[in-house]
């Protein structure tokens, strides 16, 4: 096996994979490429002894010692060149296979998007190896509405919905033009030391994170959960109060839902009493829990401890709305603010306060009537220890706020 050492002309390195850089292997499926990671994690690949990634990955200080062994003065005529028209062919075959694909061409279509830069990008890549700047210039055009194609694409996506097999191929897609773009930046600097260096330096850094297990679950999550958080940013608005009349309207629906809060947490106590084993018991105080959260919803009431988890995502959503990782307006998202937290005071207190006028109204009724075996399952010196404030109760507290958001 040649060392690294033996290799003292470009001529004998294959550039081919480093400049192609992505395989359709690596990602073929959500669960095929993290068993693949997980893999490599234990037996980690090592490439061919001939190839540029195997000084990159296995030699100190390896891109001055690349840079000293290209010929920069005759490597326009040499066989790099031609392994870059290749490697520029392979990505652009690869961006128009997932562009023209059938199901993502169906989303072109129903929000009449036009995939023609695609088809145009397939022309263009026959005539490459002339090796003209024009032509050169022609195709960075054409991945450039390929690109903005696909940047609509996604930000219609509460239009057209939106899946694991979506995100993926439009992540795909812009990784493999913005790689394209280097590329044919380098073919018409190829004797430039400088952009040498930069792509050298960019596939080390790509290297590190290549088999990373949690770049491959965001590169196939980020569309999804993207939607995610819209949808609970609009359902979060209807949980904000505007204006006065609002404000007093949510205190009424919250009166409405702490009167079902009331009744259901009656009949838990009426469950509890029956002694049952922890499986009937957790079966039936989540279909009690369920029931009442769904009867609020269809009669139109309020609960105040489902309210941050849809404000919360309206709130996130607000402070950028550029989506440029700034805080578009400090004033703008304080009112936000403020108003959020005068929604969920009112809705608390009509919840409270109804909650509580009920369940003492019920007892006093139980009391008149004499229903003495009733009174006896209210517990209440065990109920007032429950909601003594204790670092049990608010991790268990925790684990209800994290569910809620997640089914909401």
């Amino acid at each position: 096996m040649p060392s690294i050492e033996e290799t003292k002309n470009s001529d004998n390195l294959n550039f081919y994979s480093f400049f192609n850089k992505y395989s359709l292997m690596e990602d073929y499926g959500f669960t095929a490429g993290l068993v693949n990671r997980l893999f490599r994690k234990v037996l980690p690949t090592v490439p061919d002894t001939n190839t540029v990634e195997y000084i990159l990955l296995l030699r100190e200080n390896p891109i001055p010692y690349l840079v000293s062994q290209l010929d920069l003065s005759n490597l326009p005529n040499g066989l790099i060149p031609i392994q870059l028209n290749l490697s520029i062919k392979a990505l652009c075959s690869k961006v128009v296979a997932f562009g023209i694909d059938s199901d993502i061409k169906a989303y072109y279509n129903s929000i009449n998007l036009n995939s023609k830069p695609f088809e145009s990008l397939l022309d263009k890549i026959n005539n490459l190896s002339r090796n003209t700047k024009e032509e050169t210039n022609d195709l960075l055009t054409s991945l450039e509405e390929i690109e903005l194609l696909i940047n609509e694409l996604r930000i219609n996506k509460h239009k057209i919905g939106t899946n694991f097999h979506l995100t993926l191929t439009t992540s795909k897609i812009l990784e493999y033009t913005y790689r394209i773009k280097e590329l044919l930046d380098l073919k018409l600097n190829i004797t430039s030391r400088k952009h040498w260096k930069n792509l050298l330096s960019k596939y080390i850094v790509y290297s590190k994170s290549k088999n990373s297990i949690r770049r491959h679950i965001r590169r196939h999550s980020d569309l999804v959960a993207l939607e995610i958080v819209e949808h609970t940013s609009n359902k979060g608005q209807k949980y904000i109060a505007e204006n006065r009349k609002e404000y007093w309207k949510f205190f009424y629906k919250s009166l409405l839902g702490g009167g079902v809060i009331a009744a259901f947490a009656f009949i838990k106590i009426c469950i509890d009493s029956y002694q049952l084993n922890q499986l009937w018991n957790a079966l039936l105080f989540s279909l009690n829990y369920a029931v009442c959260f769904i009867t609020v919803k269809q009669l139109g009431g309020i609960i105040a401890t489902k309210q941050p988890a849809m404000t919360a995502s309206t709130i996130a959503k607000n402070i950028d709305k550029s989506d440029d990782l700034k805080i578009d307006s400090l004033k703008s998202v304080t009112i936000l603010v403020r108003k959020v937290f005068r929604s969920q005071f009112i809705s608390i207190i009509g919840n409270f306060t109804m909650a509580l006028s009920l369940a003492c109204l019920s007892i006093y009724c139980l009391q008149l009537l004499g229903s003495e075996n009733i009174l006896k399952i209210v517990k209440p010196q065990y109920l007032i220890e429950k909601v003594i404030p204790s670092y049990q109760l608010f991790f268990f507290a925790a684990i209800a706020g994290f569910y809620l958001a997640l089914a909401g």
